[in-house]
């Protein structure tokens, strides 16, 4: 296994609300992809889906695992990266982004091909030791791309009572958003509390099995660490800076991230093949 940082990409999905651009990244998707978009009611929600997927097509082209026309390279394992999704919003379904990828792909491998494992975690048939994790809200898709198992998880900063902390959160985590002196503080610790929180359960793929008060977050000023009960290994945090009015954070079992979220925008997703 090639051992490298987490990394992370991030795009804009809302070029795609254009009928000719969302034409376009419909065409590029996975047939499987496709087939979900069309069950998706929402525009907007459409273009979100239609945007996680191509960042992650992306993210693999970029380690190597696929060529510039989309067909799955003959390699073993992911390059080395060196150092520097597709879910609706909230809690519900996001824990199922969590994705893992083991095997070995030979000359017979096509166009990328993603399955359900265990508990419920896609996975991409062909390629060893890569795990990959999507996430969006508002118009930003972002993705994980680990050697380890990784979550992760963004939302757009918006207005949230108090009340919802104090129901879902931990004690502690409930009181440290109330001890903030203002309203914007207080919406940007629980936004930061809740990608946090979101990251954590990706990555162990729990979802909703696990309450969001059944274990604590404490965000460091040098380490973010968890209270937890799921089990004994050791969980590693970073926040990015994905966006203006965004929270974003990742939570993987290695302790090395690369420092900086990759940007990317739609042309470059919708140019790969």
């Amino acid at each position: 296994m090639n051992d490298f940082p987490v990394r992370i990409y991030a795009v804009n999905v809302s070029p795609l609300e254009d009928a000719l651009l969302f034409e376009k990244a419909y065409r590029k998707v996975t047939e499987a992809r496709r087939k979900k978009t069309d069950q998706i009611r929402s525009h907007v929600d459409k273009c979100r889906s239609l945007g996680a997927e191509l960042l992650l097509l992306y993210g693999l082209s970029q380690m190597g695992i696929l060529r510039e026309d989309g067909r799955m390279t003959e390699v073993s394992s992911p390059k080395s990266c060196g150092s520097v999704m597709d879910l609706p919003d909230g809690h519900g379904k996001a824990a199922k982004s969590s994705d893992k990828a083991c095997a070995v792909p030979g000359p017979e491998m096509d166009f990328p091909r993603f399955h359900y494992g265990e508990n419920g975690k896609p996975y991409l048939d062909g390629v060893k030791d890569l795990y990959f994790n999507v996430s969006h809200s508002g118009e930003l898709a972002v993705c994980a791309i680990a050697p380890c198992e990784v979550g992760c998880d963004v939302e757009k900063i918006r207005d949230r009572k108090t009340a919802v902390a104090r129901r879902f959160f931990a004690p502690a985590e409930y009181e440290a958003i109330c001890s903030q002196e203002s309203a914007e503080a207080r919406q940007r610790l629980f936004f930061r509390f809740w990608t946090l929180k979101e990251s954590f359960l990706k990555v162990t793929g729990e979802g909703l099995r696990l309450g969001l008060d059944s274990f604590q977050i404490i965000p460091g000023e040098k380490k973010i660490s968890v209270i937890q009960n799921v089990d004994h290994r050791a969980y590693y945090f970073k926040e990015y800076e994905a966006a203006e009015g965004y929270c974003c954070a990742v939570c993987a079992v290695q302790e090395a991230f690369e420092a900086q979220v990759h940007r990317v925008n739609i042309k470059e997703l919708l140019n790969m093949r």
